[in-house]
């Protein structure tokens, strides 16, 4: 599948797309279901979101697309894990009750019998949390560093910001094809970028579909990551709308 491998095309790198506006996804001549779709979702749109297509500078100050589904950091776990432990009854009770046992002539026994058991209880429970959040990192790290086709225009300023490998198999191509195919990870996809999805590949971010190698701009996907159905859906990209129909 290939999302935008031809010249041919109603935009070119730097021009601002708006994409609340659905003459980009449906024909002009075609009564838009997309208005419909919001009000029957109850969607507003307070702005309209203008997107420079493979403009780096231009995409920044949109979120990155950094997985991130650790729930601890090393700066925030020592004020942020006891915070969410003494949320818990049973935890906060006991530490009342030692609270309790340090005022003299209030308590018969000594601190430390209360101490040493919640002590021991929130040792194991740190060590559980921060090995499953290790877990999560290690996760994220896979996917961040996994790689993508990026297709930028030749006469295009690379930016220099983001980490690109070129394509051996692309480099003095012929001149009918107007993009040179780079190789970049995950995290470095920003909102606006070109992408060339092959065949068995996940996807990397959300994506318009614009074009497809297979006849009639369709191509089958599975979507068991969002919502657990392993059966393909097929998609039909909008290319033929957006060069008017075609």
């Amino acid at each position: 599948m290939d999302v935008a491998s031809t010249p041919r095309t109603p935009f070119s790198d730097g021009d601002d797309i708006d994409l609340t506006h659905s003459d980009y996804l449906l024909n002009r001549s075609t009564p838009s279901v997309f208005p419909r779709f919001l009000r029957k979702n109850r969607v507003r749109i307070r702005e309209s979101r203008e997107i420079h297509v493979n403009d780096g500078e231009e995409n920044q100050k949109f979120a990155t697309n950094t997985t991130t589904s650790t729930k601890y950091s090393w700066l925030n776990f020592w004020w942020k894990w006891p915070f969410e432990q003494f949320q818990r009854l049973s935890n906060f009770y006991f530490l009342v009750v030692i609270l309790i046992e340090f005022i003299p002539g209030v308590a018969p026994f000594s601190p430390i019998s209360s101490i040493i058991p919640l002590v021991f209880v929130l040792g194991v429970t740190a060590i559980k949390d921060l090995w499953d959040d290790l877990n999560r990192f290690r996760g994220d790290h896979a996917v961040n560093v996994r790689e993508v086709t990026l297709l930028m225009n030749r006469d295009t300023p690379i930016n220099t910001s983001r980490k690109m490998v070129l394509k051996q198999d692309t480099e003095g191509s012929s001149s009918s094809n107007s993009f040179d195919e780079y190789l970049i990870k995950y995290k470095d996809v920003q909102v606006g970028d070109m992408l060339k999805i092959e065949e068995g590949e996940e996807f990397p971010a959300d994506l318009i579909f614009l074009r497809s190698s297979e006849e009639g701009g369709t191509a089958m996907i599975e979507t068991s990551n969002l919502d657990g159905e392993t059966s393909k859906k097929t998609k039909t990209s909008v290319w033929p709308h957006l060069i008017g129909g075609e």
